[in-house]
């Protein structure tokens, strides 16, 4: 039994076993060298969710961050929040995350189509990427994949790609046994971003995903995305660089010593 069955935890880094490395065959795709990842055909069937929100505000060191709040996205749609530093947009995806509570309004998941509201943690129904990459730099790249995606529970009805497909589809396949703090900034956030692959689940919130990725992998994000979307997903983007998403939705933030200004 694995020490954190035994202990009744989650497990730690190296607490699993990795299978042995699946024979990939790379394709040159525009300068990088990558794994073809039939993105059309990725099977997941996500649960059909809508995300409502009304009122919120929240509190950081008893200093109120935002207040009047209010967005509801339905599946397939997105999100961009946007505002200068200190407006509050890492603190919304961390309060849409159910890591921060919100000191007024309400957050709540509903099935669509149905006024059924679902009771599930919605720390266990969201992808949240912070602007940390949430990487163990004295671990493999593998390592920290396999990690995530043994942590992570999956919210869908078929399981996420494996952890070597997932490091080829963002050029990461010749870095898998390497140590990452060896890694560039921006292989760094491509692996944080792997887990979007591994572990399924319908809402993705992305602090800065762009942040150091070259602009073919900016390519590889907004094509992930958007197949995400296509499948019934939800994507909530806190970003200051344009993010090449069709028919988005917008959310502007300015901090509460200006005017606060939604449009979503």
């Amino acid at each position: 039994m694995p020490p954190h069955e035994a202990c009744g935890g989650r497990p730690a880094a190296r607490d699993f076993i990795r299978p042995h490395r699946a024979h990939l065959v790379p394709t040159v795709c525009k300068s990088a060298l990558r794994m073809t990842l039939d993105l059309p055909n990725w099977r997941i069937v996500l649960p059909d969710l809508t995300v409502l929100a009304h009122g919120l505000a929240c509190e950081r060191g008893d200093q109120l961050v935002f207040d009047r709040i209010d967005f509801t996205l339905k599946g397939g749609e997105a999100l961009i929040v946007t505002g200068p530093n200190g407006a509050g947009k890492s603190t919304l995806l961390r309060l849409v995350a159910g890591l921060l509570p919100p000191c007024a309004g309400t957050l709540a998941l509903q099935a669509s189509g149905t006024s059924h509201l679902i009771d599930t943690p919605r720390v266990d129904v969201c992808h949240y990427i912070g602007h940390l990459d949430a990487i163990k730099l004295a671990l493999t790249v593998e390592e920290n994949l396999y990690f995530w995606t043994s942590y992570l529970t999956p919210m869908a009805h078929e399981s996420g790609i494996s952890v070597d497909t997932a490091l080829a589809y963002f050029n990461l396949d010749r870095t898998h046994d390497l140590p990452a703090a060896y890694l560039s900034a921006g292989q760094r956030r491509r692996l944080a971003l792997a887990r979007l692959l591994c572990t399924p689940r319908p809402v993705w919130l992305l602090d800065e995903p762009t942040s150091a990725l070259d602009r073919a992998a900016e390519t590889t994000l907004n094509e992930l995305i958007e197949t995400h979307r296509a499948k019934g997903g939800i994507v909530v983007a806190a970003t200051h660089a344009p993010l090449d998403l069709a028919n988005a939705r917008a959310l502007s933030m300015q901090p509460l010593a200006g005017n606060l200004r939604t449009t979503a």
